[in-house]
């Protein structure tokens, strides 16, 4: 059987996936809830948090597009307190090379939790000490940064009454001196008659025009529907309360989920979980008028079974309009599952695992920015001790006629995926063409090639059978003529 070089099947992929890349080495073996961000040079930086005897908040940076990390580094100088409570992980930003990170920490006692800051000027290799940025007399969780264009820093925050522990508010507070000084406290949940859901993270977004968008689970009598805040550029009060789900989505308890949220020039993606008949499923819905009407919910993936959970997913949008979508899933486990699809769409495709460790282990807690044409993707995983994992679908070599983008010739999805016994491949032709089928293990080596026939054009379905095979992570091909389509797949005995 023939061999070919894995770095050179994956480099033509424009929305397929590098192999897992391990992020935390050396950082100890309990590292959860990280968060990425790039900037304008192409560095990845990376944050998270470490529980191996003490939690603390650790950084490490790529700048190879994630081939090689750095040896991570501890942000915090007062040690042992970041704040791991549910979904309430640390969170980085980058503007004009200055990186900014925030994080719930307790180290003045349970009660008195709070979101402290700290920069660095030097790409990541040294840190400020931080200081605190909350509301120094609240228990204060769920801290979420971003940058506008102009510079400005923004950051949100839940704000609970320190006594009985009890949800007030969300806070939004600012900076226009590169994080020296910030703001006093907004209120963002300026409405009444509900309240945002109080352990279900909210998000921010900085639209086209310069408005302030916040994004929550709200909590109407146990209704915990999506809905969002906004405020002007410069202004500090916070209204225009619109709703973005309509699913009645009623849960007498929390669901610790909330929306994630991405925009480029006036489209907007927004993210969240719903549950259907008691199964949490993920959705998507998009905008095209900088987040003043949204579509209809798309479901992620039909494909999976009505049993199969899904949480916490997360969106990206890039270059030609683009929009990528990661989320966990337990169709075969707990994994990283993707979906990407254009704003006009109306549906996602490409639809596929991201995590290649062929286990029944955990994955979660995704998060994902991107670079304008590629995403940069990581999450917390189980696959040996608790670790940081990445991945990316960039691609040195692409062009105008990458995989994503309308072809002749196009895979519209591989399903189920994990897959333990058959897997149907979906596929559209243009024009009438011989298809081949080519299955390739992790090492690069060629398992199977087929001449399938001649195909009119349309819409066709074939199926494959591994049961010849070991389990692990495997690539679909297809090729008609000179084109060659590629998925990856995990299968599962």
């Amino acid at each position: 059987m023939k061999k070919i070089m894995l770095l050179g099947l994956i480099s033509f992929l424009w929305a397929d996936f590098s192999a897992n890349v391990l992020v935390s080495a050396n950082s100890g073996s309990h590292n959860k809830m990280p968060d990425i961000i790039v900037d304008g040079n192409g560095t990845i930086h990376v944050v998270w948090i470490n529980n191996d005897d003490n939690k603390n908040l650790f950084y490490a940076n790529s700048s190879d597009h994630g081939n090689l990390f750095s040896t991570p580094i501890q942000i915090n100088t007062v040690s042992g307190h970041v704040s791991d409570i549910m979904y309430s992980g640390p969170k980085i930003a980058e503007f004009g090379g200055i990186l900014h990170a925030i994080w719930a920490d307790s180290r003045h006692g349970y009660d008195e939790t709070n979101i402290y800051y700290s920069q660095s000027t030097d790409g990541g290799t040294t840190w400020t000490e931080e200081t605190p940025i909350g509301d120094v007399s609240s228990f204060n969780l769920y801290p979420e940064i971003t940058t506008s264009e102009a510079g400005k820093i923004h950051v949100i925050y839940f704000q609970y009454n320190r006594r009985f522990l009890r949800f007030e508010h969300i806070y939004h507070i600012a900076s226009s001196d590169t994080g020296q000084t910030f703001s006093d406290d907004e209120v963002v949940n300026n409405y009444s008659g509900a309240i945002p859901c109080e352990c279900c993270p909210a998000d921010i977004l900085i639209l086209n025009d310069g408005t302030k968008m916040v994004g929550f689970r709200n909590d109407d009598s146990d209704v915990r529907d999506m809905f969002a805040s906004f405020s002007g550029d410069n202004d500090t009060e916070w209204g225009s309360l619109t709703r973005m789900s309509f699913d009645q989505f009623i849960i007498d308890y929390c669901p610790s989920s909330g929306p994630g949220m991405s925009r480029l020039n006036e489209n907007v993606a927004l993210s969240y979980m719903v549950a259907v008949n008691n199964i949490p499923k993920v959705y998507l819905k998009v905008s095209h008028d900088d987040a003043v009407a949204f579509g209809d919910s798309i479901l992620a993936d039909p494909n999976a079974a009505v049993d199969v959970r899904q949480d916490h997913p997360y969106t990206a949008i890039t270059n030609g309009n683009w929009i990528h979508m990661i989320w966990e899933d337990q169709r075969g486990g707990n994994d990283i599952y993707y979906g990407g699809m254009n704003v006009s769409s109306s549906a996602l495709s490409n639809i596929q695992v991201l995590n290649d460790d062929g286990q029944d282990v955990t994955q979660r807690a995704p998060r994902m920015d991107d670079d304008d044409s590629f995403v940069y993707i990581v999450w917390e995983d189980y696959r040996s001790d608790q670790n940081i994992y990445f991945t990316t679908n960039y691609d040195p070599d692409a062009g105008i006629t990458d995989d994503i983008r309308p072809s002749e010739f196009k895979i519209h999805g591989l399903y189920p995926n994990p897959f333990n016994s058959n897997l149907t491949i979906d596929f559209r032709l243009e024009s009438p063409s011989e298809i081949e089928l080519a299955v390739i293990d992790i090492s690069g080596r060629e398992v199977e090639h087929h001449s399938l026939g001649n195909y009119v054009s349309g819409n066709h379905s074939i199926s494959w059978n591994g049961k010849n095979y070991s389990a692990g992570v495997y690539f679909i091909q297809l090729i008609s003529g000179n084109s060659v389509q590629t998925r990856k797949v995990l299968y599962l005995k």
